[in-house]
């Protein structure tokens, strides 16, 4: 008689996606750096699943090898630039579609939960995760996967400028009055609007974290 084989727990992987969802949150100061002797030590694991998790997350460009150990990665000026320019071809693009291939009902009901998102958390540093469950929300209805798949390309590369700007109360609040306004074009099932709006929110994430750079010098 045969026995199933017993699949080990893969430590790599919980490591991994418990750094990753950390990361992606801004749980992380810009300024630290992560060793595998830290993270071991917390997550009651040993060395081998966490640096191996850490060079998962540095292929993903979550983070950036330092003298030692790993740190969040940096972005110049022109490469933000650069991004940007190529967001604001996709992203209104993938919006207004997504509008057009959604039903009314279904519009009301994202509209809906963009509002209960923002009002729950716009004016604390949970906004951050907020932001990115609703860019997950609304990338979902996306039809065209190839496009959101060349979106999220430079998504988890970028994220550390979100964790940047919308840490700033300002810049948190501007966010949040954008997402608003796309709530409202989405209700009323108006895609012209909705790829207006979008365009302006990525517009001024690029001009806060350039603020945001100069500042630190």
């Amino acid at each position: 008689m045969s026995k199933s084989i017993v699949r080990a727990v893969d430590l790599r992987q919980q490591v991994y996606e418990n750094l990753r969802s950390r990361i992606t949150s801004g749980e992380f100061d810009k300024d630290t750096r992560f060793y595998e002797r830290t993270f071991a030590d917390e997550l009651g694991v040993s060395r081998t699943p966490v640096r191996e998790a850490l060079a998962m997350l540095e292929q993903d460009g979550l983070l950036s090898q330092a003298a030692r150990g790993y740190r969040l990665p940096r972005m110049s000026r022109q490469q933000v630039i650069d991004v940007t320019e190529i967001r604001l071809l996709l992203e209104p693009h993938a919006v207004a579609s997504m509008v057009r291939d959604t039903s009314p009902g279904e519009l009301k009901k994202m509209a809906a939960k963009i509002r209960k998102e923002v009002a729950d958390s716009r004016d604390s540093g949970a906004y951050i995760s907020s932001h990115g469950r609703l860019r997950e929300l609304i990338l979902g209805k996306v039809r065209n996967r190839a496009l959101v798949d060349a979106i999220q390309q430079y998504e988890d590369s970028i994220h550390f400028v979100r964790v940047s700007t919308l840490g700033q109360a300002d810049w948190r609040r501007m966010s949040a009055e954008g997402m608003l306004e796309l709530a409202d074009a989405l209700e009323a099932g108006d895609a012209e609007a909705a790829s207006e709006i979008q365009g302006r929110l990525l517009t001024k994430a690029r001009d806060s974290f350039l603020e945001f750079s100069d500042a630190e010098g």
